[in-house]
């Protein structure tokens, strides 16, 4: 009887096979990669037309969109920051409030204030080497130079300033030859002395403008930081104590739309929608605003009024509604069923961001999920488009679906944020889960997806699906002005810790990697976790089954 064989091709034959394999992989990808190439080049060059034209809120737009396709591009994110800087300077130049609180200080009251957002930073900031005295001077002076190029904030406070003067004074700062202060009081004096000096050089010091110049100091102080830190005065800091309608907005093809209707907000009651295109608020164009300023002008006192003017996708005509500002939080959480399709009851849970109600409002989402007639059988749990929130909500949700470990290394100066979160009382979900992130999945959510990865996938059932998240490793803390002169009318918001992975893996411009990476967007995203969650549950499952709606009970949310 014969005897059966294997063929095995030579290692030569092996070697022409495989490479023949490389080059075609490499030819089908080489379109691809040029395509990409082109289009990054063309963002680049739209970002430094943009700024050319002073357009810093569109630029700051595309630098954000070249780092959420490169997130190592370091010339990105300087062009970023600068723009950022930029358009906060515009902000404040254009903003009444700032100006009513410039003109109530004197001189003396302003380099106080000085000295106090230096106590601040100095305290509390994560980064100690960019902290010291000097630094923080040296990025005042940055930001008192591009406000004197700003032509807003040259309109307002120097008007009558010949170009010669300006351009003088501008000179010396860009040439500052002092000695470096050493600590906060020779700080301080060098601002004063730049403000003497402003004086001499021409600059007329009437009104507010040498209390401008030093809260633009000030401001940079705290802007030339990081890209999440800031000065907030007037109608910014005026956010800390004023409530909105219940809507996010965005630039959609030149559109300022709405982007997202928060359940139970006044204006889901309205019948706002998700695509509306908002024109004016009371009398005021807005379209041209950016998105911030038109959030401001949306923000007010609980139970004050402010009418709308929306014009909907399809209807030629523009509809003005009246809403109700109301206090409280909007729900931070959506869920539903669904059934898989072998019958598999599943549930569905979104995250849309971590405030203070989002740990009950899990809990009773999976409540009710667990109730719906057959109880689930896995989870998939949406991060997309979550920019993260409060740290501990974040960590409170971890500990829902983790049994034991490390949920997140957190790096401070601050006694509070310096240690290792441990999960303390492991959670009851246990159930199989996939993961939804995407490059707008932030913060403290990629706290939560990065420790779902690394701490529970080891253990159980889990698998993350999406894109690489935004790798934005910090925490953000909003300290309000809690001193005269500035009580009660500005706050600063400083970076206070640096985030670490479960296993020391740094989240800071890497982000978390899914397990498995997907092109699909929106319900098309959905479909394919429920292929893989299907997968989790009964390994070995054929790939391919899509989830439908799970008839509709008493509990749905």
């Amino acid at each position: 009887m014969p005897r059966s064989t294997t063929y095995r091709p030579s290692s030569r034959c092996a070697r022409r096979y495989l490479s023949s394999i490389s080059l075609v992989v490499w030819a089908l990808m080489v379109p691809s990669l040029l395509a990409d190439s082109e289009r990054m080049e063309m963002i680049r060059h739209r970002a430094e037309e943009c700024e050319k034209r002073g357009s810093w809120l569109d630029a700051c737009r595309l630098y954000e969109e070249l780092l959420r396709k490169d997130r190592n591009n370091a010339q990105a994110r300087v062009c970023l920051q600068r723009c950022q800087r930029r358009l906060q300077v515009a902000v404040r130049a254009a903003d009444p409030l700032h100006r009513q609180l410039l003109n109530r200080l004197s001189l003396s009251q302003a380099l106080d204030a000085y000295d106090q957002v230096l106590v601040m930073v100095m305290a509390v900031h994560a980064d100690r080497s960019r902290t010291d005295a000097a630094t923080l001077f040296q990025q005042g002076l940055q930001e008192v130079r591009l406000a004197l190029e700003e032509p807003l904030f040259r309109q307002q406070y120097l008007s009558d300033v010949p170009a010669t003067a300006l351009e003088t004074f501008r000179q010396r700062l860009a040439d500052w030859t002092l000695r470096r202060p050493a600590n906060r009081s020779e700080a301080r004096e060098q601002v004063r002395l730049a403000i003497r000096w402003a004086g001499r050089d021409g600059l007329l010091l009437r009104g507010p403008l040498a209390s401008a110049l030093v809260l633009e100091f000030a401001a940079g102080a705290c802007a030339g930081l990081d890209e999440y830190s800031g000065f907030l005065s007037g109608s910014l800091a005026g956010r800390l104590r004023t409530v909105g309608i219940g809507v996010d907005l965005g630039i959609v093809e030149g559109r300022l739309l709405i982007t997202r209707v928060y359940p139970r907000s006044a204006a889901a009651e309205a019948g706002l929608l998700r695509g509306d295109q908002i024109h004016r608020i009371g009398a005021e164009l807005v379209g041209h605003l950016p998105v911030d300023m038109v959030a401001d002008r949306l923000r007010g006192e609980p139970g004050s009024f402010v009418d709308v003017e929306i014009q909907r996708a399809g209807e030629p005509a523009r509809r003005m509604i009246r809403l109700m500002r109301r206090a409280g939080e909007v729900a931070s959480v959506e869920a539903r069923g669904l059934v898989l399709e072998d019958g598999t009851p599943a549930g569905y849970l979104r995250i849309h961001q971590f405030q203070d109600s989002t740990l009950h409002e899990v809990q009773e989402a999976l409540l009710t999920l667990m109730g719906m007639g057959t109880s689930i059988k896995g989870l998939i749990l949406d991060l997309r488009g979550n920019p993260g929130g409060l740290f501990k909500s974040a960590l409170a949700v971890a500990e829902l679906f983790l049994t034991e470990g490390v949920i997140v290394i957190s790096q401070s100066p601050h006694r509070d944020y310096n240690r290792t979160f441990r999960v303390e009382s492991g959670g009851p979900v246990l159930l199989p889960l996939v993961v939804l992130i995407d490059g707008d999945t932030a913060s403290s959510a990629e706290v939560l997806a990065g420790a779902l990865k690394e701490a529970r996938a080891a253990r159980l059932p889990t698998r993350l699906l999406g894109q690489p998240s935004n790798g934005k490793g910090s925490v953000q803390c909003i300290i309000p002005m809690d001193r005269a002169p500035l009580e009660g009318q500005a706050a600063i918001r400083l970076t206070v810790a640096r985030l670490l992975s479960p296993t020391s893996q740094p989240y800071n411009r890497r982000g978390v990697t899914p397990h498995l990476l997907s092109d699909r967007e929106g319900d098309a995203l959905v479909e394919e976790a429920a292929q893989q969650l299907l997968e989790l549950i009964h390994p070995g499952t054929v790939p391919g089954l899509l989830p439908r709606p799970m008839p509709t009970m008493d509990g749905e949310m």
